[in-house]
């Protein structure tokens, strides 16, 4: 193959001549660029022939020029560049932090600079000397800490659909001795977050002091550098399993730095190339993976093999797991409404009525509503289907309380005065549906105005078997049970003339 460059036909290597020429010029100490222009030989080949002469030559300080390289952003060829001469000025311009642009314009407004601002740009790169970032490395003691984040995992085949995508990858390592948990999901809720935790804390048969997680929502709810938020119920599994939440600084991998390298090893080595047909797969490939490659390596940086660290020193440091998993709840923050309320999943909780118009911390799950304000208890209460009330007595106001009581014993004896199956309707209502059934008994016993009271019990007594109780329903019942009354009419009246009259009129027409 050869290659066309300026006005020179190459091979892949120069020809004797060419090559000479190169090299006489590299041992003048000519810059890269310059020998570029002139022989049309490109930078690249140029730099592999200046490294072989050096190694050629040696030590020999007298052939070939030691020292960085000419042109290399670390030595910029001062003689050569028109920024030679003022490359004092330029050194101080750089040092005040004036990038190439504004140094190129101050030295072609203020000194008379002729030179391009490429050729500014190139000087500018070789005074920037960045210093190597200095970390020092954290090494904790067994049982100490763990290190979780999220990555993503092999393409995996999407439930009920032909797709194929990436889940998310889960892993917990533990920073003494590397030993890991890895598992693929398809959310990062926070339900999937702490089953994820359990899990991973029951694989390594136990817990640690220190989990340090990055700052997703599900684990953080406000992220800061001094003083970061940590969403109230992962704090409550904290608690629960005796470990305390250290999220890193924001956009701070490195603080992470053992489980952002197990991702990277999880990937190359377990992942990578792979497809699977549903998550089940893929976990216990990992599972696999883990326990016969990840554990079984001698690691890089304790030059142990990895389970037997764990096994011999940190398994034994490891805390006891408690004796039930972590009830989970849901939280959130509400408004406390003018009747002394909060409105939860639809369903409607009391509170002390001076906290009118507050805003109240909630807690719930499947049985129970704990309601707080900052960490002091307010309220609990159980659980309530959508559209009912869950109201203390001693909530509300001297002069509200048991008021509700007076209407509801007011209603049950006025239905009772309907009949038996009315009151016993009256109280199922009452019920089912609390303080918004008050209506509806109301709306019963004003069919009372329209029907007999028999129609009205009985209609009482069809919705109580099944269990209906809206007042559409007792109109349509009592309509459906009130006797259809026929109307009779009279025939002989002083105002009605008799019929044989209209006989006698039809009789005279047909004869005339």
């Amino acid at each position: 193959m050869r290659l066309f460059w300026g006005n020179a036909w190459m091979a892949n290597y120069l020809k004797m001549d060419k090559k000479e020429a190169v090299c006489a010029l590299l041992k003048l100490g000519w810059p890269y660029r310059r020998i570029e222009r002139e022989t049309g030989v490109r930078r690249e080949t140029v730099a592999r022939y200046h490294k072989e002469l050096r190694a050629e030559s040696g030590a020999n300080a007298a052939t070939v020029p030691t020292g960085k390289i000419e042109n290399s952003p670390e030595c910029p060829p001062a003689s050569s560049s028109l920024c030679g001469p003022h490359q004092e000025l330029i050194r101080e311009k750089v040092s005040q932090g004036l990038d190439a642009r504004r140094v190129h314009q101050d030295l072609v407004f203020e000194h008379g600079f002729t030179g391009g601002y490429d050729s500014v740009k190139r000087f500018c790169r070789g005074l920037r000397h960045r210093e190597p970032a200095v970390f020092t490395r954290v090494e904790t003691g067994p049982g100490c800490q763990v290190q979780v984040d999220f990555a993503r995992g092999a393409p995996t085949r999407y439930p009920n659909s032909e797709q194929y995508r990436r889940p998310w990858l889960f892993e917990a390592v533990l920073s003494f001795s590397r030993h890991r948990y890895c598992e693929v999901v398809w959310r990062q809720d926070l339900p999937t977050w702490i089953r994820c935790f359990e899990n991973a804390f029951e694989f390594f048969g136990g817990t640690v002091e220190v989990v340090r997680i990055d700052n997703l929502k599900v684990g953080i709810q406000r992220a800061c550098f001094y003083d970061p938020e940590v969403n109230p119920v992962f704090a409550a599994f904290g608690r629960h399993y005796g470990f305390a939440v250290l999220p890193i600084h924001p956009r701070s991998p490195r603080e992470n730095g053992k489980v952002e390298r197990a991702h990277s090893y999880t990937d190359s080595s377990a992942l990578r190339g792979r497809r699977f047909e549903s998550l089940e797969e893929q976990n216990r490939h990992l599972d696999w993976w883990n326990r016969h490659v990840a554990r079984m390596r001698i690691h890089g940086t304790t030059k142990e093999q990895v389970w037997a660290r764990f096994e011999s020193q940190e398994k034994p440091a490891l805390k006891a797991l408690p004796t039930a998993r972590f009830a989970l709840f849901r939280s959130g923050t509400r408004t406390v409404y003018s009747d002394g309320h909060v409105e939860v999943e639809r369903a409607f909780y009391s509170v002390p009525h001076r906290y009118l118009g507050h805003i109240l911390r909630v807690e719930y799950d499947d049985r129970l509503v704990r309601i707080y304000e900052g960490e002091q208890s307010v309220a609990i209460h159980a659980r309530v289907r959508p559209g009912l009330f869950q109201t203390e007595q001693e909530h509300l106001p001297e002069n509200k309380r048991y008021v509700h009581l007076r209407i509801e014993n007011d209603l049950l004896v006025r239905a009772k005065a309907v009949g038996a199956e009315a009151r016993l309707w009256a109280e199922r209502a009452l019920e089912e549906r609390g303080v918004l059934a008050y209506r509806v008994l109301q709306g019963m016993l004003s069919l009372t105005r329209r029907h007999s009271a028999a129609v009205v019990n009985q209609a009482c007594a069809t919705a109580l078997h099944h269990q209906a109780f809206r007042y559409r329903t007792l109109v349509a019942l009592c309509k459906r049970r009130e006797p259809q009354q026929r109307s009779l009419f009279t025939e002989e009246h002083e105002l009605i003339r008799p019929l044989s009259e209209f006989q006698q009129l039809f009789d005279e027409r047909t004869k005339a």
